[in-house]
């Protein structure tokens, strides 16, 4: 197939911290698709976001600087993969693939609202080091709840993690988004997986995306997916936070993958934090009770394994 067009077949396009990247390796390992490099490109992702390359995005390079992210260029047959999460509430990739050559499948990955948040909080605050020790869970919920995120913004040290983290509560009500694409892609381009359907059957929602893409589906026989990505919890986040804003400073000999290893292994705690169950998860999940009824009325899922979540 060619890739005059410049733009990708298959896109995982949200949300984050739904397992997003264990799809995205478990597809681009299937010999008939290229992964992007790296992973989410943000390439068609909204002009004011702070996460867009510089170097290569639509609104300033235009669609062939796309072709970056895929160093075989068009001489390659396989299917091009994009997973760039944050593309399900941008509106340029939503007009992009409207008004351009729509990718063959844009599939989009759920979790329960509570629960995507609390491990989008915990990523941020403990991966990555961005969010300052004394910020609890249930203090970050309640600014949310209250419109008074922005109260936090001194102590989110990072300003593409307070983007996010601020806009949480609404990333969550997936069908206002959802209805979008539909109505910019139509629904037969569309895939909606829940997340908590993954984790217990991941290689079959992996069969079934290479089955829609007319893929060899037997690559997945005796296929193992490992998990990518994953949130940890940081024993001491002070230190944690001060090295995460070191850490541009540092060689890179410091910032090497062994010495990370290593690091995480020491800081890693043995607390996970689906072990832990703040009281703030309560109202969040009923804040989200019609948002949810919504999504499963609009794109016929049935949500109710959330109720278990």
């Amino acid at each position: 197939m060619s890739h005059s067009s410049c733009l990708p077949d298959l896109v995982i396009g949200g949300s984050h911290k739904c397992g997003t990247s264990s799809v995205f390796y478990g597809l681009a390992r299937h010999p008939g698709i290229v992964g992007a490099e790296p992973k989410e490109t943000f390439f068609f992702i909204d002009a004011e976001h702070p996460l867009r390359s510089p170097d290569a995005n639509l609104p300033e390079h235009g669609v062939d600087a796309y072709q970056r992210y895929f160093p075989s260029r068009d001489k390659d047959p396989r299917l091009w993969l994009d997973a760039t999460t944050h593309y399900l509430y941008s509106e340029t990739a939503i007009e992009a693939f409207r008004n351009g050559p729509k990718p063959k499948l844009v599939a989009f990955f759920l979790r329960e609202p509570a629960a995507r948040i609390y491990s989008s909080y915990q990523y941020t605050a403990n991966n990555l080091g961005r969010v300052k020790a004394h910020v609890t869970f249930d203090g970050y919920v309640e600014k949310l709840l209250s419109g008074q995120v922005g109260d936090l913004r001194g102590d989110i040290t990072d300003a593409g993690s307070y983007y996010v983290l601020k806009r949480e509560l609404e990333y969550s009500r997936y069908a206002d988004y959802l209805i979008k694409w539909r109505s910019a892609i139509g629904e037969e381009r569309m895939a909606v997986y829940l997340f908590e359907d993954f984790v217990r059957r991941p290689v079959d929602i992996l069969r079934e995306i290479a089955a829609r893409l007319e893929l060899d589906v037997s690559f997945y026989d005796d296929f193992r997916l490992d998990k990518a990505n994953e949130t940890v919890v940081i024993r001491n986040r002070s230190l944690h936070n001060r090295l995460s804003r070191l850490k541009s400073l540092m060689p890179s000999v410091i910032q090497s993958s062994v010495l990370k290893e290593w690091y995480l292994k020491l800081q890693r705690s043995t607390n996970k934090p689906a072990q832990k169950k703040p009281e703030s998860l309560k109202p969040l999940r009923a804040y989200y009770t019609d948002a949810n009824q919504q999504l499963a009325d609009e794109f016929n899922i049935d949500t109710g394994i959330w109720n278990h979540a």
